[in-house]
């Protein structure tokens, strides 16, 4: 038997070069979002089925020209020559905004994904590798 310990929801952020016309709005409305290309997941990915019901959500489908990696490089070199707008967890999109390199759009997202954890035997203990790497991942949740 099985046994999911769940550790965090991971949040996603929009987000765009720092010279994209929509970076300095206060808010940015789904309409403006619509006006440019995006970078999507590949299908089939979690992040990119959220996508896919935020989009229906909102009655609209991805705008044309829609580019799909799966790559954080890849999207934040596009985004970079760009004024695409992608989808990152908001954890990673916050460094990238510290650096300055990406700017974090003023839109909430109507679809979250679920929490992300770890599947354990119930019949097994763990290794001293995996109760050490539990251990951190927990610690880093609450810090």
């Amino acid at each position: 038997e099985l046994h999911f310990e769940p550790l965090a929801k991971e949040a996603l952020s929009l987000v765009v070069s720092p010279s994209h016309p929509l970076a300095k709005l206060v808010r940015v409305p789904w309409n403006d979002l619509m006006k440019f290309q995006w970078i999507l997941q590949p299908r089939g990915s979690p992040m990119r089925e959220l996508l896919e019901q935020e989009f229906r959500s909102h009655g609209s489908r991805p705008p044309p020209g829609l580019i799909e990696t799966s790559s954080i490089l890849t999207t934040t070199n596009l985004l970079a020559h760009s004024e695409m707008i992608a989808v990152i967890p908001s954890e990673v999109a916050e460094r990238y905004e510290q650096h300055g390199m990406l700017v974090c759009l003023k839109h909430q997202l109507r679809q979250q994904l679920g929490a992300y954890g770890v599947v354990t035997s119930k019949a097994r203990p763990f290794s001293p590798a995996a109760a050490q790497l539990i251990a951190f991942v927990g610690d880093r949740r609450t810090a």
